[in-house]
């Protein structure tokens, strides 16, 4: 099976991750599209294969199937929520449990600043503008 099918059959389906697209192309709807200054547009290139470009909606979606251990246990969820080393991330970002439940979830935008920070229970949210 394909890595991309594999995903979206595995992972995002199971979730209800019904917007998210495995690496999306300048073609795909919803893809943010830049523009230099003349106005021409940017080539959207990734130096990378196998990424997952998602909706607020999605992500949420994402964040609650890791707090309610949909994809992997409770013991694999807390060892890939530890870094290698001190000012590392790990598997997830970073975060914590205590008696088995998660506590916080914190994705890195790098390790200097934290990017999307998680504090559990989830909520739900209203519509954002980014």
């Amino acid at each position: 099976m394909p890595f991309k099918q594999f995903v979206e059959q595995k992972m995002l389906k199971p979730c209800g991750m019904l917007h998210s697209l495995i690496d999306p192309t300048e073609q795909d709807p919803f893809i943010a599209k830049g523009y230099c200054s003349d106005l021409k547009q940017y080539k959207l290139t990734v130096p990378i294969s196998g990424w997952t470009a998602v909706t607020l909606e999605d992500f949420n979606k994402w964040s609650e199937a890791i707090a309610k251990f949909q994809l992997i246990s409770p013991s694999s969820t807390k060892e890939i929520l530890m870094p290698v080393s001190p000012g590392k991330q790990a598997g997830l970002g970073g975060g914590s449990m205590e008696d088995g439940k998660l506590i916080s979830h914190i994705q890195w935008n790098n390790v200097q600043s934290p990017g999307i920070v998680g504090k559990l229970p989830l909520r739900k949210v209203g519509p954002s503008l980014l």
